[in-house]
Parts: structure tokens; sequence; C-alpha cells
């Protein structure tokens, strides 16, 4: 018993050891669903055979459907008992009237959003006919802060999007996908926030034209927007992001790699996030990207560089003629598209 709990008291599931009766042993949480059950958490697994054998198992548990992996130890008598925090955070934003909470809550955002948008532009004006030019840096950095703020809503959109039955498969060539990425972050940098910051972002992109993949192009666009976010990691110096894709075999490897230019990228606006536990767990990004590869079957890769830095690499099915795939768009959000775009929300991170 010791010696398992050694074992799995670090990992980052959570882990339970039970009895055969599903006694409660051991739990590496204080809060998982098992304990939940009190003492015993014999009720979610009343419609599984017993006695368990190693493998999965489909937990339903108040009204969510938990993957739980099981590992018998006959010889100890003992089950082992896995869950992924990531799945069970999905499963909670599967539910509807969570859907309903979010989406209230993200409308409430984007009116107060457009209102301060509106009313930095009467005041911008207003500085601008009185020549008070200095006065207008400040208002446009009230908009990058609006802009942080905006930044979890369209997260846990991007999030809920998996979880609503409303995302489609398209024929998409990714070279035309990246394109488009690259430009529209650009402007952002090029645009809007570099004249507020100085921060001078690049991506550069090296990439064949026709790798074709089956994707949805929103939820594709969310997860390279988060993959920018990883790849820079909020450190000025990977002021370039490079990106890279091209056909390995059944599939197709796209590459995200941070690099510096050596040049001075400015100085910050605000100071860093400060995260209330160390040990940040979820990783709000990483979560998107392994939402989008457990979705459309890819997998992801990452990679400890020589300067300290992660690259971050995912492998993507190349697109299968005998696939069936619609050429439709998933559901956007009933509020309209605001004056900034969610490109303009994600990389307010980083200003």
């Amino acid at each position: 018993m010791e010696e398992l709990k050694r074992l799995f008291s670090y990992s980052k599931d959570t882990v339970t050891f039970t009895d055969r009766d599903f006694n409660i042993l051991w739990s590496n949480r204080e809060n998982s669903i098992f304990c939940e059950y009190g003492g015993c958490c014999a009720e979610l697994f009343k419609d599984v055979i017993k006695p368990l054998k190693s493998g999965k198992y489909e937990l339903h548990h108040g009204g969510d459907v938990i993957e739980c992996s099981v590992i018998d130890y006959a010889d100890r008598g003992i089950y082992v008992l896995m869950t992924e925090e990531e799945d069970m955070l999905m499963s909670f934003l599967a539910k509807e009237y969570i859907h309903r909470f979010f989406e209230n809550q993200s409308g409430a955002m984007r009116t107060a959003f457009s209102g301060i948008i509106s009313s930095n532009s009467e005041i911008k004006r207003i500085l601008a006919e009185s020549e008070k030019y200095d006065g207008i840096k400040f208002v446009d950095r009230n908009a990058v802060n609006s802009c942080k703020i905006m930044r979890f809503a369209a997260v846990m959109t991007e999030l809920m999007r998996y979880s609503d039955g409303s995302i489609s498969s398209a024929k998409l060539d990714l070279a035309d996908m990246l394109d488009l990425f690259i430009e529209n972050s650009q402007k952002v940098f090029e645009n809007t926030f570099e004249k507020v910051s100085g921060y001078n972002m690049r991506f550069e992109g090296d990439y064949q034209r026709g790798l074709y993949i089956s994707a949805d192009p929103q939820r594709l666009e969310g997860c390279l927007l988060a993959l920018a976010q990883l790849t820079n990691n909020r450190e000025k110096g990977n002021n370039v992001i490079k990106i890279s894709a091209a056909k390995a075999g059944s599939s197709i490897s796209l590459t995200f790699t941070p690099d510096s230019s050596g040049t001075d990228a400015g100085g910050s606006i605000f100071s860093k996030h400060i995260y209330l536990f160390d040990s940040d767990e979820y990783k709000i990004d990483l979560l998107l990207v392994k939402t989008f590869c457990k979705h459309f079957g890819c997998t992801l890769y990452i990679k400890d560089e020589t300067t300290g830095h992660k690259s971050f690499n995912i492998k993507i099915p190349v697109y299968n003629e005998n696939t069936t795939v619609l050429d439709l768009r998933s559901r956007q959000s009933g509020y309209g598209t605001p004056l900034y775009t969610k490109y303009h929300f994600f990389y307010s991170e980083l200003i």
C-alpha cells in the first residue's frame, strides 16, 4: 500500500485506492468525485460488471459522464481509480444550464465592453480636438485592459463549443488557414497594440501548400491562438513565433517554435498575471489545444528547447477522401462580432 501511494502521490490525475467493495482507502486529492460519496463510492459503479478488470470505464456522476481508468491489483485486493481533471471540467461545461450561464455572462461582458469602447472613442475625439495627444495613449490602454477582461469569456466560449454539439468538419487547406491566422495576428500587433506598448511580435511561416485536413475552421483558429500563447509563454524575449507545417506520412506535422529577434521588444504596460495557486494545473490555453486534439484525432508533443523554452507540435491526420465532412461552419456567438476580435482578446495577455 505505501509503495503504491508513493507511486501515485504526484500524479496530475485524480487517483483513488479502494478495496473490492469500493471502500476508499486513499486518494491524492481531498476533493474528488469518489470522495463525494463518503467513504464508499460503490454507487458510481452500480451499472458496471464486477469484479472490475483493468481498463477504461464510463461513470455517471450527477449528470456527467466521466472516463475512469482502473488498474486491478488483484493480489492486493485493491482497485486504483484514475480520472483526468480536464475531462471532468469538459463534462461540467457540457451541462445545458452551464452553457446558458456562460452565454449570458459573455453577453453581459460584451455589452459592457462595447460601452467602454464607445466611451473611449468619444474621449479620444475630445482629446484630439483639444490637441492633448499624450492623453490618447492612456485611453488605448483602457482598451487593452478591457480585452484582457474579455479573454476569459472568449476561451470559455471556445471550450463550450466542443460540448454543445455544434462543431462541424470541413476539408481545409492548413496552409490557407495559417496564412489567414498570421495575417490577422500581425494586424493586431502592428495596427492596434504596438502603438500602445511598443511590443514587436512577429510570426514567421514555413509550410507547404495543399496540406489538407478535416477540422472545424473556427476551432482550428482558437487552437492556433492558444498555441501562440503557449509558445510565447508571456516572455518578451520570445517575440518571434516560427510556424512550420509539412506532411509526415499519414499525418501533417504542425510546429510552433519560440525565437528571439535580438531586438528590444518594448516595455510592459502591466505586470505579469499572478496566479493564486502556484501549480496552475489547468493552463487554460493548453486545455484548449488538448481538447482540439482529442476531438479531431490529433496528437500533441511538447519539446524542451535548448533555450530553456518549449516548442509545440501537433500531428494532424491527413484529410481522408472517404471521410464524410460537411462544408459548414460551427455555431457563432449570438452577440455578433465586436470592434475588437478574439485575436485582440487572446493576445492582450502578451502586452
